[in-house]
C-alpha cells in the first residue's frame, strides 16, 4: 500500500511537471515569434512594427493603460529601461507598481499600449532566461525542499548549472536551510528563496517587486550591492519597486514616481551628473565680498541667510574645486561648504 501510494505521488509529481513544462514551451514559443506584447495587434501590424536598434533600451512601456471594471488602475504609462539600467518605482499602496510589472511580465492580458521587448533574437535560441521576477510574495511547494523547488522551476525555461545554484544559494545565505522542506521556511527565508529563483541562471532583465520584504538590513545590502554589481558588469537591466525611497536612492540610476495609476515624474537619481549645476553652501565670514566674487565670476545665486552668515549657489561638481581655489587665491575665507541635495524622500513628497 505504501509502495503504491508513492509510485502514486511519484506519477502525480510528473503529470505537474509536464503540464507547467508545456505552459513554460508555449510561452518560449510565442516570444521566439514576436518580442513584444501589444492588445489588439493583428498580425500585419506585428509585421510592420521595427524596432530601433540604435536606440538602447531594451524595454519600452508605451502609453500603457488597465483597468478593472470601469476603473483606470494605470493610465498612458510610458517610459523605457536601457541596458544595463537599474530603475526603481515608487508609490502608495494602489499606485499600481505591481500591476505594471505583471503586465510587464505578461501575467496580466488585456490592455492597451504595448510594451516592446528590444531583445538579441539569438537569446531565443540560447538555453537563457529573458526575465527573472518577483511579484507579491513568492510561492512554493511547501513539501519540497528550497533546493528542489530551485531545480524544478528553474529548470522549466533554462539549463541550470551547479555553479548557477551554488551562486545564488550562497548570495541569499539559504546554505544552511536550502534542504529544509519549504514549508519550514520563515517568510524572510521564503523571500530570499524567490531572489535566488529570479536571478538563477543570469537573466536579461530583472522585475523585483519589494524584493527585500521580510529580509536583514545585512542580507539587504548584499542584494543591493549585488544587483549593482550584475546591471555594471552583465549589463542586466533591473526594475524594482520598495518603499524603502533611501535604498532606492543609493542603487538607482532613475526612479519613476506613480500616484493613482499615473506617472507624475521620472526622477534621475544617478551619483554621474557633474555637467547639471548642484546647489552648494557656503559658511562664510563676510559675506558681501563673498557675493561681488560670484557676481564677478557670474555664478548663479540661489539663496542668501544672512543671520547664519551662509549662501547657497548653484554650480557643477566638476568646477567646485577650481572655485574654491580661486576663492582662496582672492583671501575670501570660508568656514565650511557642503552640498545641499533634497533626497529622494523629499522629491517623493513635493511631488505627491
Amino acid at each position: 500500500m505504501v509502495v503504491c501510494l508513492s509510485i502514486g505521488g511519484f506519477l502525480l509529481r510528473n503529470l505537474i511537471f509536464d503540464h507547467i513544462k508545456k505552459k513554460f514551451d508555449q510561452i518560449k514559443k510565442y516570444f521566439s515569434k514576436s518580442i513584444f506584447l501589444k492588445s489588439n495587434l493583428d498580425n500585419k501590424n506585428l509585421e510592420n512594427i521595427l524596432l530601433d536598434k540604435s536606440d538602447d533600451s531594451i524595454i519600452k512601456i508605451c502609453g500603457v493603460s488597465k483597468k478593472y471594471k470601469k476603473k483606470f488602475v494605470l493610465k498612458n504609462i510610458s517610459f523605457c529601461i536601457k541596458h544595463g539600467e537599474v530603475v526603481g518605482l515608487v508609490g502608495n499602496n494602489g499606485a499600481g507598481k505591481t500591476t505594471l510589472m505583471r503586465i510587464i511580465t505578461g501575467l496580466v492580458k488585456k490592455i492597451d499600449g504595448e510594451i516592446v521587448f528590444n531583445l538579441d533574437k539569438k537569446i531565443f535560441s540560447r538555453n537563457k532566461k529573458i526575465i527573472g521576477s518577483i511579484i507579491e510574495n513568492p510561492k512554493f511547494y511547501p513539501y519540497m525542499t528550497g533546493l528542489q523547488n530551485l531545480i524544478f522551476f528553474g529548470s522549466l525555461d533554462c539549463k541550470i548549472s551547479k555553479k548557477d545554484l551554488h551562486q545564488v544559494v550562497s548570495l541569499t545565505r539559504l546554505s544552511t536551510d536550502i534542504k529544509k522542506k519549504v514549508k519550514e521556511y520563515s517568510l524572510g527565508m521564503r523571500q530570499r528563496l524567490g531572489i535566488a529563483l529570479a536571478l538563477l541562471s543570469n537573466p536579461e532583465i530583472l522585475i523585483l517587486d519589494e524584493p527585500v520584504n521580510s529580509i536583514d538590513p545585512t542580507g539587504t545590502k548584499e542584494i543591493y550591492k549585488y544587483l549593482k554589481d550584475i546591471s555594471k558588469e552583465k549589463k542586466t537591466s533591473i526594475l524594482i519597486s520598495s518603499h524603502s525611497l533611501s535604498s532606492l536612492e543609493k542603487f538607482c540610476d532613475r526612479v519613476c514616481v506613480l500616484k493613482k495609476g499615473e506617472l507624475l515624474e521620472i526622477i534621475d537619481v544617478s551619483e554621474e551628473k557633474t555637467f547639471v549645476d548642484t546647489i552648494f553652501a557656503f559658511e562664510l565670514e563676510i559675506i558681501d565680498e563673498f557675493l561681488e566674487f560670484i557676481k564677478e565670476k557670474n555664478i548663479i545665486l540661489d539663496e542668501i541667510y544672512p543671520e547664519q552668515k551662509k549662501v547657497h549657489i548653484r554650480l557643477q561638481k566638476s568646477k567646485l574645486s577650481s572655485f574654491i581655489k580661486d576663492l582662496v587665491l582672492r583671501d575670501i575665507i570660508f568656514l565650511s561648504v557642503y552640498e545641499v541635495k533634497d533626497t529622494l524622500e523629499d522629491k517623493f513628497l513635493k511631488i505627491t
